[in-house]
C-alpha cells in the first residue's frame, strides 16, 4: 500500500521485508538507494524512514528477516526425514533447489552480506559469523543424530565435517548466481553425501 506524507504506516512489515530481500539481494546494500527500496516496496521514502529510521536499520531487520524464513523453511525440508543421514540430504537438496533459476540468480542475501561488507563493518561481521555457526550448529546436530540412529559412522568428527557441509551449501548458493544447470548441482549433493559414509 502506498502511503503519503505524514499518513500513519499501515502496510505490512512482512512484505516490506520479503520485498527488500530482493532488491538487497539484487543489488546488494552499498548499490541499493532509497530510491530503489522506495519503488520496490510501493512505500514513499518518508514512510521508510519513519518505520525503520535509515537504510542500515531496515538492512539489517530485512537480514533477520530473511536468516528466520530460511530457518523455518530448511526445518520443513529437514522434518520430511526420519534419520540423520537423510534429513542431512533434504538440507542439501533445498540448498541445490534454492540455486537454481531465479532463486538462484537472486542468490543469499547472507552470503552476498558476507562478501559485501563483513570486511568493512564489524557489527556486520559479527552477524553474519553468528549466522554461520547457527548454520554449521544445525548440521553437526543433524551429524550427531545420524550417529546414534545409525545412519552415519561415529568414526566422522561432528564439528569437522558440520564446517565443511556448511562450506558447501554456501558454496552452491554461490555458484546459483551463475546460473548452473541441475546436474551440476545434484553431483554436488552425491558427493556431499558421500562425505558421510
Amino acid at each position: 500500500m502506498t502511503a503519503s506524507p505524514g499518513r500513519p504506516r499501515t502496510f505490512d512489515t512482512d512484505v516490506a521485508l520479503s520485498d527488500a530481500i530482493k532488491v538487497f539481494s539484487a543489488k546488494g546494500y552499498n548499490g541499493t538507494s532509497i530510491k530503489d527500496l522506495s519503488e520496490s516496496l510501493n512505500l514513499t521514502a518518508g514512510s521508510i524512514y519513519k518505520a525503520f529510521k535509515d537504510k542500515r536499520t531496515l538492512f539489517l531487520k530485512t537480514l533477520d528477516y530473511y536468516k528466520n524464513q530460511r530457518d523455518t523453511l530448511s526445518q520443513n525440508r529437514i522434518a520430511q526425514a526420519d534419520l540423520g543421514k537423510d534429513k542431512i540430504r533434504k538440507l542439501l537438496e533445498g540448498y541445490a533447489q534454492d540455486s537454481l533459476g531465479e532463486s538462484g540468480q537472486i542468490g543469499c542475501m547472507v552470503v552476498a552480506t558476507a562478501i559485501e561488507l563483513a570486511s568493512e563493518d564489524s557489527e556486520i561481521k559479527q552477524k553474519i559469523n553468528r549466522l554461520f555457526h547457527s548454520g554449521i550448529k544445525t548440521i553437526r546436530e543433524l551429524i550427531m543424530l545420524g550417529q546414534q540412529d545409525g545412519s552415519i559412522p561415529v568414526t566422522i568428527d561432528p564439528d569437522k565435517m558440520a564446517q565443511t557441509l556448511h562450506s558447501i551449501t554456501q558454496g552452491m548458493r554461490v555458484i546459483g548466481k551463475a546460473n548452473v544447470d541441475k546436474s551440476h548441482l545434484e553431483n554436488i549433493v552425491s558427493t556431499s553425501m558421500s562425505l558421510l559414509d
